[in-house]
């Protein structure tokens, strides 16, 4: 129950959440992740929502017409001035996503294997991350292939959502 939210910020964590399972249950991601050994499928989701962030950054100049720097600048500015609505569990991630400017930092691949290093830390049986990386990167180009489909139709599932719920 989102009610103790204003109006604008839970309609962004339903966003949020919408836009998560159609990307968990898009045909092309399911795809990538049948690719991955029995062992490492549970595990392969969390590495390809990552290496997608990497893709974004890397091609964001030629997406967006705002720069990458200046995005992230502007979200650290959203996320300071919203605080108070930033529920605890979330403080440390976010402090971290401000002070490592991380948006920028996805550009490069060794930031993506570095966050998965510290989350692998956090979950039991966590160096299954970093196996499916390794594994995962055998599948570059699938991978990229994908995100040139899957993107734009993420964006078009996110503009309808807000058009049919605002």
């Amino acid at each position: 129950n989102l009610s103790y939210l204003p109006d604008d910020i839970a309609m962004g964590v339903r966003l949020h959440r919408h836009i998560d399972s159609y990307f968990d249950n898009h045909p092309k991601i399911i795809a990538l992740r049948a690719l991955m050994p029995q062992g490492l499928r549970r595990y392969s989701g969390i590495v390809i929502d990552f290496w997608f962030d990497h893709l974004l950054a890397k091609r964001w100049q030629n997406t967006y017409s705002i720069e990458l720097p200046e995005f992230q600048h502007q979200v650290n500015r959203l996320i300071k001035t919203h605080w108070q609505w930033v529920p605890t569990s979330q403080h440390r991630f976010l402090n971290y996503l401000i002070s490592e400017q991380l948006f920028v930092k996805y550009q490069h691949s060794e930031h993506i294997e570095q966050n998965l290093k510290m989350l692998s830390n956090r979950l039991k049986r966590g160096e299954m991350l970093l196996e499916c990386m390794q594994a995962l990167s055998q599948f570059e180009p699938q991978i990229e292939l994908s995100f040139e489909s899957v993107y734009p139709q993420v964006e078009d599932y996110s503009q309808n959502w807000i058009h049919r719920n605002a």
